[in-house]
């Protein structure tokens, strides 16, 4: 059984924003399996789940806001025991440029208060993690009013285009094992 779950804030005000980048992908990947979107309140997430190759893939984006997405892995990892080892967490990542994914494991949160909080509740930063490349704000844009912006035009063609490819990676991350799939990412 493995865990992807995507990161962003809930509500329609933030869909299509630069920090709901790893819902979008999430969504993509559910989309793809044709998995279902569940309200799971006890797990405090939207959960689908879909099998790939014989193996259960868990599917969650937190319904609590980015600073407490460790309320909602936390709890689907301790009701599915689930190691931190077989989870993989998608999310945007300002010091990437747009266009650009990163696969990673370990490390620390580089600012991104929903990784913070995952790794603080699980006691551990050896999840995988891949990265979405939004960019940095330019000119007086402060990072809180950027991440939380739509990007628009090319920005956004090149958002869209990552999104895609980073539901390529989370599958290639399920089949393939984090090794394989950082090589061909990376």
């Amino acid at each position: 059984m493995k865990l992807i779950v995507g990161l962003g804030n809930p509500g329609a005000e933030y869909k299509g924003t630069r920090h709901n980048a790893g819902f979008a992908v999430v969504d993509l990947l559910a989309s793809h399996l044709e998995a279902t979107w569940k309200n799971d309140a006890k797990r405090f997430a939207q959960v689908a789940t879909a099998t790939v190759n014989g193996d259960t893939m868990i599917l969650i984006k937190p319904e609590t806001f980015m600073n407490e997405s460790g309320r909602a892995v936390r709890a689907t990892m301790s009701q599915r025991k689930i190691k931190p080892e077989d989870t993989l967490i998608i999310h945007d990542d300002m010091d990437l440029p747009v266009g650009r994914l990163k696969f990673t494991v370990g490390g620390g949160a580089g600012g991104h208060n929903g990784v913070a909080d995952i790794q603080e509740r699980l006691g551990a930063d050896n999840v995988a993690r891949v990265k979405i490349g939004i960019g940095r704000p330019t000119g007086r844009t402060l990072p809180e009013k950027w991440v939380l912006g739509k990007p628009r035009g090319k920005e956004r063609e090149e958002l869209e285009i990552t999104i895609e490819k980073a539901c390529d990676a989370a599958l290639d991350w399920m089949t393939l094992g984090i090794a394989k799939a950082m090589n061909k990412w990376n």
